[in-house]
This record gives C-alpha cells, sequence and structure tokens, in this order.
C-alpha cells in the first residue's frame, strides 16, 4: 500500500485537488469490495466533468497533470478513493467510497467494510500490497499461490499486485484482457484495457434487482476475471453505505458454495463466490484436509448444527443466530439482507475472519489473532463459531 513517504511518488491529492485533477478514474477502482450501493443502483452520477475531459486542456493549463488517462479520464483510483484525513469515508464530490486515508480511520468499524489501505502505512503486513512504489517487505508472490511460475504469464495471477500483469497473448481468451492491470484494477475490472476486452463502462451500470449478480449488472463491486475470465464474477448484495453504518440488519451480504473438504486451487471458481475469486491467487489456500486432518480453516463449508457450533452466533441450539458484520457469513442463496445466520445451512468464508484491504490487525485479521486466548473467557472473533472455547 502507499506508505506515508510514498505518497508524492503515488499522486495521492488533497480532496481539492481531486476535485480538479482526479475526478474519478475509478470513481470505484479502489473500490476493493466496495462500490456503488443499490440504492444508487451502482451508477455513477453528476457533472460528466467530475470524471472526464475532452481534450486534458481547460485555460491554457492541463485538466488532469499526468494525463490524459484511458476513457477521457480525468485522474485514476488514488484520486477519488483517497482522503488527506481520517474522517472522510465518501469522496464529497464524487461520493465514491474512500479505501485510502492519510491519517488512521475515524470511522466505521476500521474504516468501510473492507478496510481502509491507511493500515499498511502502519506494518506492511496489515494488508495488500497495491501500489508500484510499495511492494511488500517480505513476500515476493501471494502466500498460497498455485502457479508461480506457471504458464499463464509473467506476474502470474497477480502473483504480487504492485506489479502489472503479463499474458503470454492479449488474444488469451481467458487472460488476455487482465494485461496491464495492477493494484486496484487488479481485482476490480472496471473497464477493459484493449479493444478484446467485453468489460465496458461498468461505472455506468445499474444493480436492478438489488443482488449484483452478472456482468449486465457489473458483479459485486466490479469484482471479475482471474482464473475463470470474464464471464465469471463474484455475487452479493451491496449495502448502501458501503458499512460506515453497520449493524445485524445493516450489512452487505456474501454468496457461498459448499465444497468437499479437501478441495484444493481454484475451488468453486464458478460459482460467483467471494471465496473462488480469493482462489484466483490464493489456491493452496483452500487444500484444507490431508489424510482426514484439517490442515487449513474450512472454507466455504457450512457451520456444523452440532457440537460447539449449534450455539455459534447466540443460537443456543434453536438453528438460529444473529448475525455479526465484524465476522460475516456466506449463504447458499443472495435473497435479502437478513439478519439471522442459519446454522447448518450458512457458511464460514474468507471474509469472515479478513477485510479484503486492510485492518489494523496482522494479515488483514477483522481482530487480533494474538489476543484469543482458550479459556480466557472472550467473546466475539474465533469464539462465534467456537463457542465452547473461550
Amino acid at each position: 500500500m502507499v506508505m506515508l513517504k510514498d505518497r508524492a511518488k503515488s499522486g495521492i491529492k488533497t480532496p481539492r485537488q481531486k476535485a480538479l485533477t482526479f475526478g474519478a478514474t475509478s470513481i470505484f477502482f479502489l473500490v476493493l469490495i466496495l462500490s456503488l450501493p443499490p440504492a444508487a443502483s451502482a451508477r455513477v452520477t453528476g457533472p460528466c466533468a467530475n470524471c472526464h475531459t475532452m481534450h486534458n486542456s481547460q485555460g491554457g493549463l492541463p485538466v488532469a497533470p499526468g494525463g490524459p488517462y484511458g476513457q477521457l479520464l480525468v485522474g485514476d483510483c488514488v484520486g477519488c478513493h483517497s482522503a488527506s484525513d481520517g474522517a472522510t469515508w465518501k469522496d464529497p464530490v464524487t461520493g465514491a467510497p474512500i479505501v485510502n486515508n492519510t491519517g488512521q480511520p475515524s470511522y466505521g468499524s476500521q474504516g468501510l467494510a473492507d478496510g481502509n489501505f491507511y493500515w499498511v502505512t502502519v506494518n506492511d503486513g496489515n494488508g495488500h500490497n497495491i501500489f508500484s512504489t510499495n511492494p511488500d517487505d517480505v513476500l515476493t508472490s501471494a502466500p498460497g499461490e498455485a502457479y508461480v511460475g506457471g504458464g499463464c504469464g509473467t506476474n502470474v495471477c497477480h502473483s504480487n499486485l504492485h506489479l502489472p500483469f503479463q499474458a503470454s497473448s492479449e488474444f488469451d481468451p481467458i487472460h488476455g484482457y487482465l494485461n496491464g492491470r495492477s493494484g486496484c484494477t487488479g481485482c476490480h475490472m472496471v473497464s477493459g484495457f484493449n479493444k478484446f476486452s467485453q468489460i465496458k463502462s461498468w461505472h455506468h451500470t445499474s444493480v436492478t434487482d438489488g443482488v449484483a449478480d452478472s456482468a449486465a449488472e457489473e458483479w459485486y463491486r466490479f469484482l471479475s476475471g482471474h482464473y475463470s475470465g470474464y464471464p465469471y464474477g463474484v455475487a452479493g448484495i451491496e449495502n448502501g453505505d458501503w458499512q460506515y453504518t453497520s449493524s445485524a440488519n445493516d450489512h452487505n451480504e456474501y454468496l457461498g458454495k459448499q465444497v468437499a473438504s479437501g478441495t484444493g486451487g481454484f475451488v468453486s471458481i464458478q460459482a460467483n463466490t467471494v471465496t473462488a475469486f480469493c482462489c484466483g491467487c490464493h489456491g493452496k489456500f483452500h487444500i484444507k484436509r490431508q489424510g482426514g486432518a484439517w490442515i487449513r480453516h474450512p472454507v466455504d463449508r457450512r457451520i456444523p448444527a452440532s457440537g460447539e457450533y449449534a450455539d455459534a452466533f447466540g443460537a443456543a441450539g434453536t438453528g438460529s443466530g444473529t448475525y455479526d458484520p465484524i465476522v460475516p457469513v456466506a449463504r447458499p442463496a443472495l435473497v435479502a439482507v437478513s439478519d439471522t445466520v442459519t446454522i447448518g445451512t450458512d457458511m464460514v468464508m474468507c471474509l469472515s475472519c479478513h477485510r479484503a484491504h486492510a485492518s489494523p490487525f496482522p494479515d488483514m485479521l477483522r481482530w487480533d489473532y494474538a489476543t484469543i486466548q482458550a479459556s480466557g473467557g472472550g467473546n466475539g472473533g474465533c469464539f462465534q463459531c467456537h463457542t465452547r472455547k473461550n
């Protein structure tokens, strides 16, 4: 992510500079699981000049210093999704969600739904490294990367997001349109970078029924691509304020698909789940059992309706618990936002424990794992499911 010393290199502007020079290049690129809410139909609104310039010239000066950019945009992702303080959660000009504050976020829980890249300025291991000026200090590829050195191309599967992906051929039907993507656009496929791309103008599309579950509705938070290519993406229900406020009945909804416990690699890749999407870079982490023993935490697995899990989320054996936005679950079907966790039906997923962008804790965890103490009388976090371990 952007370290404080790197911000000038990364072209991060103040809010007023952003209004003039960055308008909304990706008024929603850096949205890494944050996009426009159903109430706004996930469609950009407001003056076209907020985002576009016809000639990149006004009064003898460039409208977008460093530009022009593709699609006549006046800036890049960072411009609309960053703020030079810790309190701003929505860009005052474009309405874009802020996921990169200069100061510690003082809103929501650790920022918006998927955290804030500020936390990577605190510790490099707290989130994804997405800027070319700030490669990971320790890792050279995504942990759990299944195809390092494979045949997909250079920097396969965005093995490190600060590096641009290079497909073996731009005509490759699966990977060709990923050419040149890195950082924000390594995950959020807002528009195509070559003439063969089928992704066009996703900032101008609408979610018609509240559920983003198709390319025609720009998928959930513009999350598409990776192993299975263009036709597939993540399905979900997008919270109206990106969980600036959140509660048991005010949150995103995520799709899950029950998979075999030993499944590895690109699990459920065509099932449109968040877990499948994460597999694009972290495939080995989904080999969960070996020789009958659990070697990694299950994902896209139903919370068992037996043993200590029958009491998960306060269900107390009734089969129905209370949804906790800090420990979100995945659903087998997307119908509506629900304040209930159905034990034996709803599933644990990658985002049940991790933020997608960054968090105050190592490994992008939603809570401090080091403070989870067996028989310590704690609650929340791991203990939402492991109810007899506290």
